[in-house]
């Protein structure tokens, strides 16, 4: 057989993702994606957390980009899944960082009052992923109707990731150069910052981190 094209492996192995990736398999009923799920034993954690529901926003935005046309479900759960992220970062955020874990059952709930800059690193990325897979798309033929969702999509995504830049700029470290590892905020106003400084070598958040000084403009000198 002829070996597969870069891109032909890429959009296989998506669409498989995104067959595992509907409700009733790896996504919840709440339209977010289970954290752990045992095949072999049939079980599943009714938890999420923020790296699987980046992940998941990425695969959507590959397919919607793919052909806008034919992926109506794909952009309507994108949607839906922004506007949840929005409403925890206003109900439970921390100067615009969210809390790492939720419990599904029976409605999404934080599992603490604790942000962590390595898993709000990575849906930082990946939210900008998305945002540019968008913004190709918007390149595109597109009626009226779907161009005005992507828009209000795109929007909704800057919007989102620059209210997280005050607390990055918290959780810099401006003595150790460093990003703190996470932040307890039990008392909003009088948040707890881990002792633990987060760097760039070696580490899932390596890059992530490096998008977010980037994006958001932070000191040169962080090594993240």
């Amino acid at each position: 057989a002829k070996p597969l094209t870069t891109a032909e492996y890429r959009d296989t192995e998506i669409a498989k993702l995104r067959k595992f990736l509907i409700k009733g398999n790896g996504v919840h009923a709440s339209g977010l994606p289970y954290e752990y799920w045992d095949v072999a034993k049939g079980k599943k954690d009714d938890e999420t957390e923020l790296t699987a529901i980046g992940f998941q926003t990425e695969a959507l935005a590959h397919a919607v980009a793919k052909d806008m046309a034919a992926q109506g479900q794909e952009l309507s759960e994108l949607e839906a899944i922004i506007a949840i992220l929005s409403d925890i970062q206003k109900q439970h955020g921390w100067e615009g960082l969210l809390p790492v874990r939720y419990e599904m059952q029976g409605g999404l709930t934080p599992k603490s009052k604790k942000a962590a800059i390595v898993d709000n690193a990575n849906l930082t990325a990946s939210l900008m992923t998305v945002w540019g897979s968008l913004a190709r798309a918007l390149t595109g033929a597109l009626d009226a109707g779907t161009r005005a969702r992507v828009v209000k999509l795109t929007t909704g995504i800057k919007d989102f990731l620059d209210k997280q830049k005050a607390g990055y700029k918290a959780l810099y470290d401006p003595t150790e150069k460093l990003f703190r590892s996470s932040v307890e905020y039990n008392d909003p106003k009088n948040p707890v910052f881990s002792k633990n400084h987060r760097n760039r070598f070696f580490a899932e958040d390596s890059v992530k981190i490096a998008v977010v000084i980037a994006y958001h403009g932070l000191t040169q000198e962080a090594e993240g």
